[in-house]
This record gives C-alpha cells, sequence and structure tokens, in this order.
C-alpha cells in the first residue's frame, strides 16, 4: 500500500508523547542520582588543594569519567533509547498500516543509538567540566578560605557552568548577612544547589526521550520508504506545542516547517536541525508525516 499524503494530525504527537512520557521520570531520577553521585566521588582536600592554586584540573584529573560518571550514564539511557525507539516505529508502522512488524534492528536506529548515546554522555561529560573550571577559578578570585568554600563547590559539582556561577554567587551573598550562620548558609545554598541539579536532570531526560521517539519514528519512515510503503518524497513536518508555556522561541520558528525524511529543517534564522528537539531543552516537539 503507497501512502501518498498524510497530515501532521495531533494523535501523532500524542502517541510520541505517550511512549517517552513512560520513561521520562525515572530517566530523570537516575540522572539526578548519577550527578549527585559524582560529588561523592571527590574528596574535600582536593577541592581545597584545587582552591588554593586556581587550578580546576586538579579536581577534573581525580576522577576516573569513564567509571564513576560515563558509563553509568550509558548503562541508564541505551535500553530506554532501544525501547521508545522500537514503540514509536512500532506506533507510526501501525499508522500507516503496514504488515509486518517495525524492526529496531535496522541501520538507521542502530547508528542514531550507537552515536548518540556516545554524543550526549560527551555534551553532559563536558559541561560538567566546564562548571568545575569556571566554579573553581571564580572561588580562586573571591579570596574565601578554600577550606570555607571547600564543602558548598563539592555540593555544586554536577551542575552546568550557569547554575554552579549562580549557586557560588547566591552562596557569597549569604555570607554577607550577619545574622545567618555559616551552617545555615551552606544548608540554604545546597537546598538551591539541589533544586538546579534537579532541573538538569529533569531537563536531561525530557530532551532525551523526546529525541529517542523522534528518532524512533524517523526510522520506521526510512525503513518504509526503502521498503516502498511511502513515496520518496515524503516529508516530514515539526509540530511544536505551540500552546505550551514551555516552547521556546527556537522551536517556534520550526514549527510547521518540512523536511526529507533523510534532509535537515531549515530555518532563516536558526539554522538547520535534523528534526526535534532543536537543542537540549523542555519543549516538547514531534514530527508528522506529509508530501510535497
Amino acid at each position: 500500500m503507497i501512502h501518498k499524503a498524510i497530515n501532521p494530525p495531533d494523535k501523532e504527537w500524542k502517541y510520541q508523547h505517550k511512549i517517552a512520557d513512560q520513561f521520562f521520570q525515572d530517566l530523570a531520577d537516575a540522572t539526578e542520582l548519577i550527578l549527585s553521585n559524582l560529588q561523592e566521588e571527590i574528596d574535600i582536600a582536593t577541592i581545597e588543594e584545587a582552591l588554593r592554586q586556581g587550578k580546576p584540573t586538579i579536581i577534573i584529573d581525580s576522577i576516573d569519567w569513564s567509571e564513576q560518571f560515563e558509563d553509568k550514564l550509558l548503562l541508564k539511557y541505551e535500553p530506554v533509547y532501544n525501547t521508545i525507539m522500537a514503540l514509536t516505529g512500532a506506533e507510526a508502522w501501525k499508522e500507516l498500516s503496514i504488515p509486518i512488524a517495525f524492526n529496531i534492528r535496522n541501520p538507521y536506529s542502530e547508528k542514531w543509538i550507537a552515536e548518540n548515546a556516545a554524543n550526549m554522555v560527551t555534551l553532559v561529560t563536558k559541561e560538567t567540566k566546564q562548571a568545575i573550571r569556571r566554579v573553581i577559578l571564580d572561588g580562586f578570585q573571591m579570596g574565601f578560605a578554600p577550606r570555607q568554600m571547600a564543602k558548598p563547590i563539592r555540593e555544586m559539582i554536577g551542575l552546568t557552568e550557569r547554575d554552579s556561577r549562580a549557586v557560588l554567587k547566591y552562596w557569597a551573598k549569604l555570607n554577607e548577612e550577619a545574622d545567618l550562620s555559616a551552617r545555615r548558609v551552606d544548608n540554604m545554598a545546597n537546598t538551591y544547589e539541589k533544586q538546579l541539579l534537579r532541573k538538569r536532570a529533569l531537563t536531561i531526560a525530557r530532551t532525551e526521550t523526546l529525541n529517542a521517539a523522534n528518532r524512533g519514528i524517523e526510522a520506521s519512515w526510512q525503513v518504509a520508504r526503502d521498503g516502498g510503503y511511502i513515496l520518496p518524497e515524503t516529508q516530514r513536518e515539526w509540530i511544536a506545542a505551540a500552546g505550551s508555556c514551555r516552547t521556546c522561541k527556537i522551536c517556534m520558528d520550526y514549527n510547521g516547517r518540512k523536511a526529507p525524511l533523510d534532509g535537515p529543517y531549515v530555518s532563516p534564522k536558526y539554522g538547520e536541525k535534523m528534526g526535534p528537539p532543536g537543542h537540549v531543552c523542555n519543549c516538547r516537539c514531534s514530527q508528522g508525516l506529509v508530501t510535497k
């Protein structure tokens, strides 16, 4: 059966998100725990020495990033990628009335899983290392005693650069309050840090579950095209959650834009993106299948 035109109704957005949301919370919890556990791998004395010398590499070099961090992320994310892509791919084939089962073991799915899992871990590691570099250099320049700053800074490890600097500034501001004890200052800064760490974990999990859902339907469409179930000129259409307060201006700019199954979405303002999610965010974009 050749499908000449399939418009992107809301049902495509709904089933992609229904599947992704099944795994979102568990993945967010696991990500938060992995990021938090990274703090426990770093000795306070190591942070003190890094602060004394203004050398972030003292901390970064003390961590076995592969064993203590990256392998744990891969262990949680790879099977979730597989499952989400298999479920969304199967649902997309159901919508196309294709009479055979969708097989996750296809070149499109396997290539994406292998590459994206590694890329995701590399990006999170890079962001975490950059945050350590920045917060240690900022701490060194602030002039507080290394012993005083070491514990609060350890609790910032795992955040992005922007968030870790925000916590450090908040901690320094609290220290100016005469009526706050040192313990109270540290507890308040730690509460703020935990909120931001949770937010980061949620963002990573949201991005990656929707990433897998979108790649799952793309893989199914590409295999369907190769098998002659849809026409070669069939296109995709970007569907943003236009009514959501979480939908950013970048994603709204791509809303309604069309792209080939193998080609990028193009925006005059933001350039080329291969598909949603277009960046690390909490937007809830998906795709539909259309023709020219």
